[in-house]
């Protein structure tokens, strides 16, 4: 109870709203809550604090950076033992870090157990990551309503990315009704908590044009507000842009400068990115052994497509001996670290029989997985899938349903398939207008489908023209 009205006379927003500050807020507040304790059992007085207790949190607040540092550069087991000793004197948030170490792993079972414990210990962190593990399906069966309100509880308790993350289930339509104009409001909210996260994921909207006007200017805006702000996405999202030229005159050199600027805080992408880099001989000599190098590290840091990625590499045996044991090996990594690249990877190694039996049922149930998770690409198969009904009973309505969720995440091909079904009436009732809306919409979007939509939109005009007489 006291913790309680601890936390109604010192609030976040009064102690600061960056994630620092917000772990500031809950050290100060456990403090003050301990010294009301010890006035009330009668122990000190409000001459001062002991100077054991001070000691211990600012040796619990060294240990627990130290860790940190050593995980973004890569030493996992140094970061084990700093964050096990601030754990040790009593830091929820050291726990959250040891679950996430323990999770990068794919020990999720240990992972659940650390966080349960960060969880008890008050920290959102620790909540947050909690419903990660459910969201995934990790070590407990799939379930997007406790993981939503695990991750509610985190927003609850001042965590700004799990505020961002609350977004996500709505744009997604993930243990909530979709809902875009929904999604964004929680964008902004953790935005202005100071949540890099959260600005990045408002720059991915306007690049994709997710509920909010399609505009490169001003994704990179929030992509720079979201590196300025710490996060390591943001950092990967502004270097891809120089690295793609979206928005800005391509320039590989900035792009890795970006890249490398993700690796220093521990962004997994930023380890993939570069390790792609040396893969295709881009601002870097082509070099297939330091690309795997590079896409073992975003491995052991966690990251699902660099598992995948180097599952392909032992596919096509680049810069490592060809071995389909081992590509299913690490797609299946992937797929279980919640990468929907790998989950499609996992699909076509079972549908082509590469290092497992052939397994059409299994296959498919692969890309149901990755297309279930917002994954552009399986979605777009998935739906051509029930349109041929080839692996599943044909049903032009599941595959209109399909093709309209990937082209709510901005997919251009979703966008002209669903031009098509309405030009021909298949699934849904003919509708020509609605046709051209989205072959247009496709063809914004990607200007290189223009040789397909063109001449179509020429038909349905000529149709149209001919029906009016």
């Amino acid at each position: 109870m006291v913790r309680h009205i601890c936390w109604l006379r010192y609030p976040a927003a009064i102690i600061g709203t960056t994630p620092h500050a917000h772990r500031v807020s809950l050290q100060l507040a456990a403090v003050v809550c301990l010294i009301v304790g010890l006035m009330m059992r009668g122990h000190m007085t409000v001459g001062g604090l002991p100077a054991n207790v001070t000691q211990a949190v600012t040796a619990a607040n060294a240990e627990y950076a130290a860790g940190i540092r050593d995980r973004n550069a890569g030493r996992y087991k140094q970061a084990m033992t700093e964050f096990r000793k601030a754990a040790a004197a009593g830091d929820g948030d050291a726990m959250a870090q040891i679950g996430r170490l323990y999770d990068d792993r794919q020990n999720f079972s240990k992972a659940m157990l650390w966080y349960c414990k960060g969880v008890r210990a008050d920290s959102a962190e620790a909540m947050r990551r909690l419903g990660k593990l459910y969201y995934y399906g990790q070590g407990v069966r799939l379930n997007y309503t406790k993981a939503l309100t695990w991750t509610r509880k985190a927003a609850a308790a001042g965590d700004a990315r799990a505020v961002a993350e609350i977004g996500v289930y709505y744009v997604l339509g993930h243990g909530v009704p979709q809902n875009l104009a929904i999604a964004l409001q929680y964008s902004r909210k953790a935005a202005a908590m100071g949540s890099g996260y959260a600005m990045r994921d408002i720059g991915v909207d306007y690049q994709m044009g997710i509920g909010l006007p399609r505009s490169n200017r001003k994704a990179m805006i929030w992509y720079r507000k979201g590196a300025e702000a710490g996060s390591g996405l943001a950092m990967v999202s502004v270097g891809s842009m120089y690295f793609s030229g979206t928005g800005v005159t391509r320039n590989y050199a900035r792009a890795m400068k970006w890249y490398r600027r993700g690796v220093a805080v521990g962004n997994g992408y930023a380890m993939l990115l570069i390790g792609s880099a040396y893969e295709r001989g881009l601002s870097v000599p082509k070099d297939f052994t330091k690309a795997v190098e590079w896409y073992r590290r975003g491995a052991a840091d966690g990251n699902g497509t660099a598992m995948a990625v180097l599952g392909r590499f032992y596919l096509d045996g680049n810069g490592v001996p060809r071995d389909y044991a081992k590509a299913l090996f690490w797609d299946r990594k992937g797929a279980i670290a919640g990468d929907g690249y790998a989950m499609e990877e996992m699909g076509w190694l079972y549908q082509r029989g590469l290092g497992v039996a052939i397994n059409e049922a299994e296959g498919v149930s692969w890309f149901k997985r990755a297309a279930e998770g917002g994954h552009t690409y399986p979605i777009n198969y998935l739906a051509k899938l029930y349109h041929t009904g080839q692996g599943l009973a044909q049903s032009d309505a599941k595959a209109m349903m399909w093709w309209r969720k990937a082209a709510t995440l901005g997919n251009a091909k979703a966008m002209y398939n669903l031009g098509c079904l309405y030009a021909e009436g298949q699934g849904v009732k003919q509708n020509y207008a609605t046709a051209t809306m989205w072959l247009k919409k496709a063809k914004a979007t990607d200007s290189a489908l223009a040789p397909q939509v063109d001449p179509l939109i020429s038909n349905i005009r000529k149709l149209q023209a001919y029906s009016s007489k």
